[in-house]
């Protein structure tokens, strides 16, 4: 999807695209960390798999402020 993105430009606004690859970019994070939980060993430390998990909480939270503020934002521009 995000080769798409930056490839085709689906949207009219630059801004738009921007703003999309850029949570496209978040969601691969999120994936990626989920990759380290996935090949999990009995080995491995236990605040290692902590620290694997607060990354992936805190890039969530982070996608979600970014799109609450840019819904709040373009709300706010419609009605002006």
């Amino acid at each position: 999807m995000l080769v798409y993105l930056i490839l085709v430009f689906p949207y009219e606004s630059k801004h738009e695209n921007i703003k999309t690859c850029a949570g496209e970019i978040v969601i691969i994070g999120i994936c990626i960390a989920g990759l380290f939980l996935v090949n999990d060993e009995e080995a491995q430390i236990e605040e290692k798999r902590m620290n694997v998990g607060w990354w992936i909480v805190g890039l969530s939270a982070f996608i979600l402020f970014w799109h609450t503020i840019q819904l709040l934002f373009e709300t706010l521009k419609s009605l002006w």
